[in-house]
């Protein structure tokens, strides 16, 4: 199902320097909630903590107990980071930094990456076939954008579904992501990532908006990418992928 629109969780916060948005739906994983900010020391965690406190106010039944517990934001082994709470993986974070702008993007069940891409990135000579199918630049092409900023939507989707995936381009290469199924909604793009290795794929959904100049790209994992990254880090990884406990 694909997003009817986007809002802000609480009215009073559009007026101040952090904007806050829900993507209602992603994946079948219920909603995404991101934010942007000025990128400044502490940052990060600042913004880590209103994430989570505008998760318990959209779904105080599920997450209240959030709300006294003490989260601390840390790193795993491939440099994702992560929430950590008590003993547990808390919610899962992304964040992506941008010419002096912080993304950052909460689920509350399964695994978000996220994503901020300038087109002035994938101007000329910049080597589009080492990152880029033919076929994706077609694809968002025929929106109306041109090849830049087609490939910048492109990237910044595929940065997401990495850093969702939790390993980054240390796992994939950029060729073994394809974003096909592009779809304009209400609200941005929506789309189908097919990430293959070895044989064996998985596809991912994925959003994306034109939001501040840049292109922001949103990913969501599940169960089912959960069981696809434990098949190829037993072949390809040193670490075992583990879905957090106690949000399913």
């Amino acid at each position: 199902m694909f997003p009817d629109a986007l809002a802000t969780p609480e009215a009073d916060r559009s007026r101040s320097a952090t904007r806050f948005f829900i993507l209602p739906r992603l994946g079948g994983l219920g909603a995404v909630i991101f934010a942007l900010c000025p990128d400044r020391e502490g940052a990060r965690e600042k913004l880590a903590i209103e994430l989570i406190r505008s998760l318990v106010n959209l779904d105080p039944a599920r997450y209240s107990a959030l709300v006294d517990d003490r989260l601390e934001l840390a790193a795993d082994a491939w440099g994702r980071p992560r929430l950590i709470r008590g003993r547990q993986s808390g919610p899962s974070i992304s964040f992506s930094h941008n010419q002096g702008l912080l993304r950052g993007a909460v689920i509350g069940r399964g695994g978000i990456g996220c994503d901020l891409v300038l087109p002035e990135e994938f101007k000329p000579p910049y080597p589009l076939a080492r990152a880029f199918h033919t076929q994706e630049l077609k694809n968002a092409g025929e929106f109306g954008l041109n090849l830049s900023s087609a490939a910048a939507l492109i990237w910044s989707v595929k940065e997401a579904v990495v850093k969702a995936l939790g390993t980054g381009f240390n796992l994939f290469d950029p060729l073994e992501i394809e974003v096909i199924q592009a779809q304009l909604v209400t609200g941005g793009f929506m789309f189908q990532a097919r990430v293959q290795k070895a044989g064996d794929r998985v596809l991912l959904p994925a959003w994306a908006d034109w939001k501040n100049q840049r292109w922001l790209a949103l990913c969501a994992t599940g169960s089912n990418s959960s069981i696809y990254m434990d098949r190829i880090m037993s072949t390809h990884g040193k670490f075992k992928v583990t879905e957090c406990p106690w949000s399913r």
